[in-house]
């Protein structure tokens, strides 16, 4: 008997590793230590959500299928996906000039840890008119609306953002800055705080994997 005779959910040996390798990778450093430029090497075609408005000056180096965008707030930004993925299946699906049919791209967005500021900034215009993200303390309690602001902001970039990158059929790689880890020295796994990319805790987790330049 056939493991798929006994299931028709579960793949065999042969089936899985027809299933394609899609990256998921996060790089994080300090400012200068090359991350966009580790980025853009991803498979072509790469669509660059350039939140920080300056990764087009390296775009010389590389020859290679590009889109750029420059979004300036949460809402550019989840525009800006959408129309990524729409690069990505026209490539995908062989109406890219120059480009093969069953070609799978990539989405950069650099930095995840603007986009997480940016998902703040987005909340607190909705939640708290007229005040600025430093003007609010957030709260994990819930509120009148029947959830906590920090819930409320996670949807926004982990439901409404992250996830819809990570449920796409093409490659991802994303940026952030580095921050130092003091928990784990409160907690004892540490004498020095050790690196962790800034942004979204969970993003580190969400990645296959997490280079640290």
């Amino acid at each position: 008997m056939k493991v798929t005779d006994i299931t028709a959910n579960a793949q065999t040996k042969e089936q899985a590793e027809e299933n394609p390798h899609l990256y998921r990778i996060l790089i994080y450093g300090n400012e200068g230590t090359g991350k966009t430029h580790f980025s853009l090497s991803s498979p072509e075609p790469v669509c660059h959500i350039d939140t920080e408005g300056k990764g087009h000056a390296i775009f010389d180096k590389f020859d290679k299928k590009m889109a750029y965008w420059a979004p300036e707030n949460y809402d550019e930004l989840k525009q800006a996906l959408g129309e990524a993925l729409d690069v990505l299946d026209a490539a995908f699906e062989g109406d890219l000039d120059g480009v093969s049919e069953g070609t799978r791209g990539t989405i950069v967005v650099d930095s995840m840890a603007l986009a997480w500021e940016w998902a703040q900034q987005k909340y607190v215009s909705m939640a708290y008119p007229g005040k600025d993200v430093d003007d609010v303390e957030f709260e994990s309690a819930l509120q009148s609306g029947g959830e906590s602001d920090w819930k409320a902001i996670k949807k926004l970039h982990n439901d409404q953002f992250r996830e819809i990158m990570l449920a796409s059929d093409y490659h991802c790689v994303w940026t952030a800055t580095s921050t130092e880890d003091y928990g784990a020295v409160l907690s004892g796994d540490a004498d020095e705080p050790p690196a962790k990319p800034g942004g979204e805790k969970n993003n580190r987790y969400k990645a296959t994997e997490s280079v640290h330049v």
